[in-house]
């Protein structure tokens, strides 16, 4: 949810009339692109409204991109969601022989 929350205040910062031309990116997106020396087609976006199903911002959402680090940032937010930001994981050691000095 947070994630979500997150990419909608982008999104809405970057004005609403923007939002209403599937064939145009809003003007802070391609500032950032043009900052970053990118190319808009590089970039695939699809932003949907969870409670009434109605797509806020799409382009080029239907081209196939390697999820790469953005699948990490999903699964680090459920696992802080569920287990919170202090869960420690259990790890055991086995060893066979002897243990010298601890």
């Amino acid at each position: 949810m947070r994630a979500f929350l997150a990419v909608m205040l982008l999104c809405l910062s970057a004005g609403g009339t923007a939002f209403a031309d599937d064939d145009k990116l809003p003007a802070s997106i391609r500032s950032v692109l043009q900052v970053r020396n990118l190319p808009a087609d590089s970039l695939s976006i699809y932003v949907e409204d969870l409670q009434t199903g109605e797509v806020l911002l799409r382009w080029r959402d239907d081209e196939p991109r390697n999820p790469a680090s953005t699948v990490k940032l999903l699964t680090t937010l459920v696992a802080l969601d569920t287990l919170g930001p202090a869960y420690r994981w259990k790890t055991e050691v086995y060893a066979n022989g002897e243990i010298i000095d601890d």
